[in-house]
């Protein structure tokens, strides 16, 4: 025994006066339930909290202390001893009864509170300088790494609730199951608006990590808030819709509006208009809903112009059919706020037009109509070019990427039916889509 003592203390780098100590701390109380080493794993604890918090609070002066606190945690709690031990390899110098001898899965507290019996063996038989040796030397590389605070998920969650609702995560513990060896604790967690996560650990604390970690990875899918357009409507129910809308972070997505009755929501609820919504989901997969505010009123603004009217509809209609769900693109979402913001202008179809062809652009299709440049002629307004097999009528002003200073509803319309045509070839067409009467009778109003 004292042969591989010896060895131990080897690897600890540190020489016991009383060799009593190490012994203690390497005896689990299932191999003596009254002489162990768990009193010393209670001094190791404190001890090792002593030394770490005022290495934290030379090395990071300037920190505050909520975010010291994170780092001790990291540093002391019992994942960090485990690593330590096994470093160590701990576990070959502790002596077990036959029965945990058996155990693997407790191995690891073992172990890890068996290095914590250790230090508090060190402090008893060398003092603080001794001690404080010990723990720099074993935990140099874990406090280099501890530049970077990680914080736990039941923390995160916490923050979140009370950022968002003023409110701490409701904790819900029940009774621990299964055999004494392999204890079970359920826990569940519920903050505002979401519903209740459960989850399993060997501890409490464990039980408390699993479901504020899953909680915290639903709260992408389950709550967010944000700017948005609105793209469409449809009659879910009495007095509710599902809208579509198009926002920047979160592309388009769907989702359900009550109040659908009400004169304020169906005044909010006109396609084209600024929204800033709040959207919650019980899941990833499930449709969720809406609150909305009305950030800014579009399409109430031109209920007495037609050509304009026809125009949002139809953009709206567009990008409502062709955009894919929930995949931001954020290109198209800021070009086509542009364009909402001059459809007030004079000769506001021009920028209309343009996002067409940019939006097919974005969504996969080039028509390259800068490779035509040499073949524009002053004399005439329209070219005929071949573009993948089709021919299409294309007005000089679209290839040269210019308002023309002199226009006809003419030519408006033809740069209307190029773009349309290319929709239909590239987009509705081969994908069994409908086009969007919209866009149509848009064009015609321009005859």
């Amino acid at each position: 025994m004292e042969k591989k003592n010896k060895e131990l203390e080897k690897i600890l780098k540190y020489n016991f006066k009383k060799n009593s100590l190490l012994e203690k701390a390497l005896i689990h109380k299932s191999f003596d339930s009254k002489n162990n080493n768990e009193k010393l794993e209670f001094l190791g604890d404190r001890v090792l909290g002593l030394v770490i918090s005022e290495k934290l609070l030379e090395k990071f002066p300037d920190e505050k202390e909520g975010i010291i606190d994170k780092k001790f945690a990291n540093l002391v709690n019992k994942k960090t001893c485990l690593l330590v031990a096994k470093k160590i390899n701990l576990k070959k110098f502790i002596k077990l009864g036959s029965s945990h001898k058996r155990l693997e899965r407790s191995a690891d507290k073992i172990s890890s509170d068996c290095l914590e019996a250790i230090v508090g063996a060190i402090y008893l038989d060398g003092g603080l300088k001794s001690v404080e040796k010990f723990i720099f030397n074993f935990w140099e590389e874990f406090l280099q790494k501890s530049t970077v605070t990680l914080i736990d998920s039941k923390t995160k969650l916490q923050e979140f609730s009370l950022k968002k609702f003023k409110e701490l995560p409701k904790y819900i513990f029940f009774k621990k199951t299964g055999p004494q060896h392999r204890p079970l604790f359920k826990t569940e967690v519920q903050i505002p608006n979401s519903k209740k996560i459960v989850g399993f650990g060997s501890s409490k604390k464990k039980g408390a990590t699993k479901c504020s970690s899953k909680t915290f990875k639903n709260l992408k899918y389950m709550i967010w808030e944000g700017e948005c357009y609105l793209l469409s409507k449809r009659k879910f129910r009495e007095n509710a819709n599902i809208i579509n809308i198009f926002t920047k972070n979160k592309g388009k997505l769907d989702g359900i509006v009550y109040g659908g009755t009400s004169r304020k929501v169906r005044n909010y609820l006109q396609v084209s208009n600024k929204l800033f919504v709040s959207h919650i989901s019980k899941g990833e997969n499930k449709i969720g809903y809406f609150k909305t505010e009305l950030i800014q009123p579009i399409s109430p603004l031109y209920f007495n112009d037609k050509e304009r009217t026809s125009a949002l509809i139809s953009i709206c209609s567009i990008l409502n059919i062709l955009l894919p769900d929930s995949q931001p693109n954020k290109k198209i979402y800021e070009t086509f706020e542009k364009l909402i913001n001059s459809i007030h202008l004079e000769n506001w179809i021009f920028p209309y037009i343009f996002f067409e062809i940019n939006l097919i652009k974005e969504l996969g299709y080039d028509t390259n109509l800068i490779e035509h440049t040499s073949k524009v002629n002053n004399n005439i307004d329209i070219l005929k070019i071949n573009i993948d097999g089709y021919v299409y009528e294309i007005p000089n002003y679209l290839i040269l990427k210019e308002v023309p200073k002199n226009f006809s509803n003419l030519l408006i319309r033809k740069s209307l039916y190029f773009t349309r045509q290319v929709m239909q070839n590239k987009f509705f067409i081969p994908n069994n889509l409908l086009f969007p009467k919209s866009r149509v009778i848009l064009e015609n109003y321009f005859n």
